[in-house]
């Protein structure tokens, strides 16, 4: 074999072997990223402010597609205000079962005092395991600021 010869070759066999290397550190990176993101806790506010019960009944599905699609690593809360706060009314939500599930499942609801004082709604009017807030806005900020996503619902 000439000097040529042997000189491509050896060309030949290192790259072979660099893209070979460079493959499997590829794979081994996409692997430790698809763990580390199935690792990851989300936390995802959502914010309801009508009376649409059409809404109501979507918001439900977004919340239950949620669990479905992250399980035990997310956190979820509902912060409602405005006419909203009909869908956490004992007198009349229309989804008051399927509101008692989702809490079952881990979804915390919370009223928005201000929206029920201007409206002259008692706490006891409410559907148990509701929590309160003072003001909706101001909770809706604040979950922000601590890096929650934030998804507004009920459009």
């Amino acid at each position: 074999m000439t000097m040529e010869k042997t000189l491509l070759f050896t060309l030949l066999f290192s790259l072979t072997s660099l893209h070979t290397f460079a493959q499997k550190q590829s794979k081994a990176k996409q692997k430790e990223c698809c763990t580390v993101a199935a690792k990851t806790h989300h936390q995802v506010l959502l914010h309801l402010a009508t009376s649409d019960s059409s809404a109501h009944k979507g918001l439900i599905n977004q919340l239950n597609g949620l669990r479905e699609a992250f399980g035990d690593s997310v956190a979820i809360e509902v912060v409602v205000h405005g006419p909203g706060v009909d869908f956490l009314m004992t007198a009349k939500s229309t989804q008051r079962e399927n509101i008692q599930k989702v809490i079952a499942n881990g979804v915390q609801f919370y009223a928005c005092e201000n929206t029920m004082k201007a409206r002259k709604i008692s706490k006891e009017e409410m559907l148990p395991q509701v929590g309160f807030v003072k003001f909706g806005l101001a909770e809706i900020v604040q979950k922000q600021e601590e890096g929650w996503t934030y998804i507004k619902t009920g459009f």
